[in-house]
């Protein structure tokens, strides 16, 4: 019979376990001939996770702490300019915490508001930290969103590892299903809408370039099921990067790609 320790915190052994997590696909497709982020993946002890909720006066100390002694030699000689997430989300839509300085404090604070949004979204994957390389952008060029996300090109393409195809691919930032989102900050708005021309172009005139190069690149990953893959169009190195990954029926787009169904 359990004792009342391993019934009260089981839960965090369920989120701990999500396929969805960085450190369940990212190891499986780092070196898949696609483009990846350099990524520091560290898994928190439960202590840490529980000083998430922000429930004892330490939490924080104990949160730094954490990251001056675990995170930090970790990524060192590995990251020069970080972009902070945890195992399923990244805070994007307010995008200036989850860029923090490469020091102590300035990860440990990037570290707290994010996985604290997480906690109160419920988007899970609170139980590691990634710490990534940033890619460079033209700031002359390219516009940025949520408080400075850079806008740039995204392809969501669905691919099936039990059968080794793709299921279909998407504008991330397609019209119809993010204007209204983005529209609720005026600043935005105006930004989303004078660069999705160009996005929607980019996305038209490379999908298929896309598609392939997923589809060539997944052929020998050792993953099953159906999952959303998520490409990002480099325009400053003319090149693509994979950044991401999800379950596909966790996905946006994933209902729309069952109703149209395409690839068939």
């Amino acid at each position: 019979m359990e004792n009342n320790e391993t019934r009260k915190y089981s839960w965090i052994d369920d989120i701990r376990l999500d396929p969805n997590n960085i450190s369940h696909w990212y190891p499986k497709i780092k070196d898949c001939g696609m483009n990846v982020l350099e990524t520091v993946i560290i898994q928190l002890p439960d202590e840490i996770f529980k000083a998430c909720f922000h429930d004892e006066p330490d939490d924080e100390e104990k949160i730094i702490e954490f990251v001056r002694n675990t995170v930090m030699p970790e990524i060192k000689d590995r990251i020069k300019l970080p972009f902070i997430k945890n195992g399923a989300f990244s805070n994007k839509f307010d995008f200036r915490t989850c860029i923090p300085y490469l020091d102590v404090y300035s990860i440990a604070l990037a570290f707290c508001q994010l996985n604290y949004a997480s906690l109160l979204m419920e988007t899970g994957g609170g139980t590691e930290i990634a710490i990534r390389e940033r890619i460079l952008y033209n700031e002359t060029l390219v516009p940025t969103i949520y408080h400075g996300m850079p806008l740039r090109p995204e392809f969501r393409v669905f691919y099936d590892f039990d059968e080794r195809k793709a299921l279909g691919c998407f504008n991330y930032w397609d019209f119809g299903y993010c204007s209204e989102a983005i529209s609720r900050n005026c600043t935005d708005r105006i930004v989303y809408k004078s660069c999705y021309p160009h996005i929607e172009n980019v996305y038209r005139k490379k999908k298929d370039q896309v598609v392939e190069m997923v589809c060539e690149a997944m052929k020998n990953v050792e993953m099953t099921g159906k999952w959303s893959i998520d490409v990002m169009y480099d325009e400053l190195e003319d090149k693509f990067w994979l950044i991401d990954m999800a379950q596909a029926h966790r996905s946006a787009y994933w209902e729309l790609l069952i109703k149209e169904e395409q690839y068939e």
